[in-house]
């Protein structure tokens, strides 16, 4: 019985007794040559003015088994670039230039536009291109670059409802971040010498100026069951600096409890709270 070929990636798949004295060469070619190309090869593809069929061949070297698929050359026409219509992923980079747009494609499905010095990460389904992630023109991926918060359902149709505010900073088309992750800071204002965090609030905390004497109290607004709940507390001495910290029964050291009692040094608070009320806490001392 002859040799046959696997549907995706076109390795031999050597038959009982067939491939005599030749079986070594050919699983090296196998595994060391055609499966690694899949992994990490890369074709580059010159584009003009015609569409270019990426060329896929049984048991040897080809185009569509690469990784990669770097598009190279001037644009006089939009163009197509064909894939096998097999299971299979591609990164798509478009290095090319000149007003006109490159779209991959299996023969019949209608693909994905990759733009210009972009890079995308495409999935062929065995009917047609999807965009997995990347700034593409589709709108069925897990995650778009361009920040307007494209968020596919399970089955490749679009998640509606769905705000860029509800699902934060997302990056930009060429990987800058659209936004930093940014939290309010709470100013924790004192009650005589009695500081109290709310953590219905937040997680960092600014005590501001002390007192000369601070009491950190136990906080408000425990996290639920089973939760738990990072802190962050700054705080600057008095010009006349302080005498010391003293913390409420439930908060509990585990680590540095010494602080700089300098004049007009900084000192930070960090920890977590558990919903039992446990405050476990390290002193940062300033310097």
């Amino acid at each position: 019985m002859p040799s046959t070929y696997s549907t995706s990636l076109r390795l031999e798949l050597m038959a009982d007794g067939e491939q005599s004295g030749t079986w070594g060469q050919k699983t090296n070619t196998n595994l060391g040559t055609l499966l690694e190309t899949a992994i990490v090869g890369q074709a580059t593809v010159a584009l003009s003015s015609t569409d270019v069929t990426l060329t896929a061949n049984n048991g040897v070297a080809d185009q569509a088994r690469c990784a990669m698929l770097l598009l190279t050359g001037t644009l006089s026409a939009s163009v197509n670039v064909i894939v096998p219509a097999t299971m299979k992923l591609y990164d798509v980079v478009n290095g090319t230039s000149g007003a006109f747009t490159v779209t991959v494609k299996t023969a019949s499905g209608s693909g994905v536009s990759v733009p210009q010095g972009q890079r995308s990460r495409l999935y062929c389904n065995a009917t047609d291109v999807l965009e997995f992630w990347g700034s593409g023109t589709t709108a069925n991926k897990l995650l778009r670059l361009d920040g307007s918060a494209k968020i596919p359902a399970v089955d490749g149709s679009q998640l509606t409802g769905v705000t860029a505010s509800q699902v934060g900073a997302l990056p930009t088309a060429g990987g800058t971040m659209g936004g930093a992750v940014k939290e309010t800071v709470t100013v924790i204002t004192p009650s005589g010498s009695t500081y109290t965090m709310d953590l219905s609030a937040g997680n960092d905390f600014d005590a501001q100026t002390l007192v000369s004497s601070p009491v950190f109290a136990n906080p408000t607004n425990l996290p639920p069951s089973g939760k738990v709940q990072g802190f962050f507390i700054l705080t600057k001495n008095p010009s006349g600096g302080i005498t010391g910290m003293t913390f409420g029964a439930n908060w509990t050291a585990i680590g540095n409890i010494t602080p700089n009692l300098s004049p007009n040094k900084y000192n930070g608070i960090a920890g977590k709270v558990y919903s039992s009320g446990l405050t476990t806490f390290s002193i940062i001392p300033g310097i």
